[in-house]
């Protein structure tokens, strides 16, 4: 099925956005011929995906670059929106102080365990770390949580 600009084909449970899934990340290490270095490799399509390996415990996995950056997009676009959506309810329900920040670390923490469901017990095929998939953004939602909050509290509760 081909539609849209230059033919690219849509499946038909894709969103606009392109955030419906992760992207498996490791690379078949066959494919390394050098597993120490940088290198760029041709991937399905003739698109060049850079690649890179790491060693742990005498295992050495090669993680393709690109898959890694659109799940952090992913995590990221879905914290943002967890941000947004959690402040406004905390402003509606007139959340102040330390019960507000409460209800933001609970709601980062109920976002990353639905992540970590939806990656399975394999999760290092998606992502490097749990603790990564915690803490990375976790400031930068904060600010955008604060802003909701805020704007949901001042129009609800003070006007």
């Amino acid at each position: 099925m081909k539609s849209g600009v230059g033919g690219r084909g849509r499946r038909a449970n894709d969103d606009c956005t392109g955030f419906n899934t992760f992207q498996d990340i490791i690379v078949d290490s066959r494919f390394s011929p050098f597993p120490r270095f940088f290198f760029l490799k041709i991937a399905k399509g003739m698109q060049r995906t850079r690649t890179f390996t790491v060693e742990r415990g005498g295992e050495t996995r090669v993680y393709n670059q690109g898959a890694i950056q659109h799940n952090a997009a992913v995590v990221e676009y879905t914290r943002t929106c967890t941000a947004v959506f959690s402040g406004l309810c905390a402003g509606i329900l007139g959340l102040t102080s330390l019960y507000g920040f409460g209800f933001y670390f609970l709601a980062i923490f109920g976002m990353w365990l639905i992540l970590v469901a939806k990656a399975g017990a394999d999760y290092q095929r998606f992502f490097t770390s749990r603790k990564a998939l915690l803490t990375n953004g976790f400031f930068g939602a904060l600010f955008t949580y604060i802003l909701s909050w805020t704007f949901a509290y001042g129009v609800v509760h003070v006007y």
